[in-house]
């Protein structure tokens, strides 16, 4: 909503809040100098849409309205256009016309319009393809541009807020831009119209849907699909004598909660086949109730997430599909059930269980031993869990594949460190990580912990050797790893890999919340700070081959890509 405000200075005036709050504001003033005995004690703001202007057509009598606002000489009170925060940190601007130009106006400093920054993701509009306006030509083009330059670096620097300037033309598109981490489909339009709705009228939308998961589709395809065998096993049968049934349907969908449960919900001979092409990309749903927490925090856990946990924290787990969920605990725990067939509450009498939780003991006795399975349940068909929340997320998730980049050599490899900075919980846990992937024949240069932490290393995917040297020059380990391998790197133990043709990508757990790395290789290397005098008394080296060794890898940083 638009606000066009003309003030008038009063006799006395109030300040803004506090000093901090006044400099959160930015306000732009006419220079106007009246006595103040000219000065009216009253002000009036106008509501633009609707009430000065439909669209762009003035209504009514607004202009005559506006103009005796003027006095004698054309000057108006002070326009006023406040503004909170944010003002040096990249923001996408939506809504028609140029929002992009009113967030400047209102001295953000790195704004992209939602059309500018779209054009930059090539698949962020899943339905690109039906829209036919001028506006989609533009798209095809930045797409299809090699030399496309991003105003900003919005592949690595974080989107710190949207603005909605008004409404855009493009609400599908820019409702997906904005929450990328999950594709829109089939649905979003019903969701967009029941919430209006609803916002609008005092009782709910009523609504049939006959789309999927509702078992009439799955139905009405079984129907299909017989009448199209029926009618070649009739011309079989005809010739051959045989006959035609179904002993299985498979279904195959890239969405759980529509495709799957459809599925199932219909029972045979329906079989369903989940594929991670789509909405589906791996993950699952995790509970967590903090110590001294009075309410569970649900999240929407996926490939790449990494969560810290302090101690003390009950957590649960959920795979809503039939696909592998596998998540990887690391770092120094002790993990007990509270529930099922070994759970805590097994060990103590009924009467203990009883009176702590004011349960007869037959009652208890039921609730503690009903669940027999062991660490790992199946939710019965039908049942619902907690729906994820992405406010829980803040603050608990660092998603290493889409976090930016710490480190980002070309040909080389990249990393991304989980600390206090970015995962805050990590300062509790005491454990903090990083996220490494080298390219082929690279090598990652030989280095240590300088905070006397040690490091748990397994490897995510690829294959490549490792060497480990200990503090007295020896190699303690030599070796080739692949995906699935872990091992440890004691403290002020050096360690170096090479990948082989098919890259190396590893996790590791470091025992320290902000770990620090000095590497004996690179630009960064101590030999680069260290004076020419002493490297020749240390390598015994002649100043020619010192001078040598200093000239190398002065570009170089922690990842070298293979030789020429």
């Amino acid at each position: 909503m638009r606000f066009r405000s003309v003030f008038f200075g009063a006799a006395s005036r109030a300040k803004l809040g506090t000093p901090a709050q006044q400099q959160r504001f930015r306000r732009t003033y006419s220079h106007l100098q009246r006595p103040d005995s000219e000065r009216p004690s009253f002000g009036i703001a106008f509501d633009i849409d609707g009430v000065i202007l439909r669209g762009r057509t003035p209504i009514g009598g607004s202009p005559q309205a506006l103009r005796r606002l003027y006095d004698a000489d054309g000057c108006a009170g002070t326009f006023s256009f406040p503004t909170v925060g944010q003002q040096n940190e990249l923001i996408v601007a939506i809504g028609k016309g140029e929002p992009a130009a009113v967030m400047l106006e209102y001295g953000f400093k790195k704004v992209l319009s939602i059309d500018d920054y779209a054009a930059y993701f090539n698949d962020i509009d899943p339905l690109s393809q039906y829209k036919s306006w001028g506006l989609k030509h533009l798209y095809e083009r930045n797409y299809n541009s090699k030399g496309l330059q991003p105003k900003y670096d919005v592949y690595s620097e974080r989107v710190k807020g949207a603005f909605v300037v008004s409404d855009p033309v493009d609400w599908g598109r820019d409702i997906q831009a904005v929450f990328p981490a999950e594709r829109l489909g089939m649905g979003a339009f019903r969701i967009a119209l029941e919430s209006i709705y609803n916002c609008i009228h005092s009782s709910p939308l009523e609504y049939t849907s006959f789309g999927k998961p509702n078992p009439f589709v799955f139905k009405n395809a079984e129907s299909i699909l017989t009448k199209l065998v029926t009618h070649k096993c009739q011309v079989k049968e005809t010739m051959m004598g045989e006959k035609c049934a179904f002993s299985t349907i498979y279904m195959i969908g890239d969405n759980p909660k529509v495709d799957i449960n459809g599925a199932k919900k219909v029972g045979h001979p329906w079989f369903s086949i989940l594929t991670r092409t789509g909405v589906f990309r791996g993950g699952g749903t995790c509970g967590i109730v903090l110590p001294d927490a009075t309410k569970e925090k649900v999240i929407a856990i996926k490939k790449g997430d990494a969560i810290a946990l302090p101690f003390g924290a009950v957590t649960w787990w959920f795979n809503p599909s039939d696909a592998e969920f596998v998540g990887h605990k690391a770092g120094q725990f002790t993990n007990f059930p509270i529930t099922g067939g070994n759970g805590i509450f097994t060990g103590f009498t009924t009467e203990f269980v009883g009176r702590a939780w004011d349960l007869t003991e037959d009652e208890a006795k039921k609730l503690v031993h009903n669940q027999t399975n062991v660490g790992i349940v199946k939710v019965k068909d039908g049942q619902g869990m907690p729906e994820p929340s992405a406010k829980d997320r803040e603050g608990m998730v660092v998603n290493c594949l889409e976090a930016p980049l710490d480190v980002d050599i070309k040909n080389g490899g990249c990393v991304v460190v989980l600390n206090t900075k970015n995962l805050p919980l990590v300062g509790e846990v005491g454990l903090g990580a990083d996220l490494v992937r080298l390219n082929g024949h690279a090598m990652c240069s030989p280095g240590f912990s300088c905070d006397s932490a040690y490091q748990v290393t397994y490897v995510v995917r690829g294959s490549g050797r490792v060497q480990v040297v200990g503090v007295d020059g020896k190699r303690v380990l030599e070796t080739t790893v692949k995906g699935g391998c872990l091992f440890i790197v004691p403290r002020f133990f050096v360690v170096s890999k090479i990948a082989d043709a098919d890259g190396l990508e590893w996790f590791s757990i470091i025992t320290t919340p902000n770990p620090v790395f000095t590497h004996l290789a690179g630009k960064t290397s101590v030999w680069k700070a260290i004076s020419s005098e002493v490297l020749q008394a240390a390598f015994n080296a002649t100043p020619e081959m010192e001078k040598l060794f200093r000239s190398k890898r002065t570009s170089d940083e922690i990842f070298f890509p293979p030789p020429k």
